[in-house]
């Protein structure tokens, strides 16, 4: 649906779901990801969350495929219609395309769809400190850092800042 150089966002589909769960259930890209301690996850649990963005109306996810592959997935959530801003979230579950440009730019074809479509004015995320290169990906892409919530995460047997970021629409 939504094309660059290096990555198309499209549509999920349940052929996408085995390599999902895997990345779901590696460790290093959950340690990265935040929020709950990793745990085990099922394929069925995993199928029944991608039910759920399919139909919440106030959100809009996508899988990141690069040359064919399935490599992450993304979206904006909990869009708030009056305020006209949205939570991005964002993860590369396959290591070999970390750190090289995939990511940032399936951000930029992500934020552009909140602005240009979907007339959101601002999108913001959450980012463990301990991540450097989403935080680095995050910048290049034009967040900037609203705030920062210290020592506010348990992970990987350390309290964790929470870096609060936001980015607002051309014009805004």
């Amino acid at each position: 649906m939504l094309h660059g150089e290096l990555v198309t966002l499209r549509a999920y589909r349940p052929s996408d779901l085995d390599l999902l769960t895997a990345f779901q259930n590696d460790l290093e890209t959950e340690l990265f990801g935040g929020g709950a301690p990793p745990s085990p996850k099922t394929r069925e649990a995993i199928g029944a969350m991608w039910d759920r963005r399919r139909t919440d109306p106030n959100a809009w996810s996508f899988v990141i495929e690069s040359d064919g592959k399935l490599i992450g997935d993304c979206g904006l959530f909990d869009a708030n219609a009056v305020d006209r801003t949205a939570q991005l979230g964002i993860g590369i579950g396959d290591h070999h395309y970390w750190g090289r440009g995939y990511g940032t730019e399936a951000l930029r074809l992500l934020t552009d769809y909140g602005f240009r479509l979907r007339n959101l004015r601002k999108i913001c995320l959450s980012v463990l400190g301990n991540n450097p290169r989403a935080i680095a990906a995050y910048t290049k892409v034009g967040f900037v850092e609203e705030g920062r919530r210290v020592r506010q995460e348990w992970s990987d047997g350390e309290y964790r800042d929470l870096v609060l970021m936001g980015l607002f629409a051309p014009g805004h």
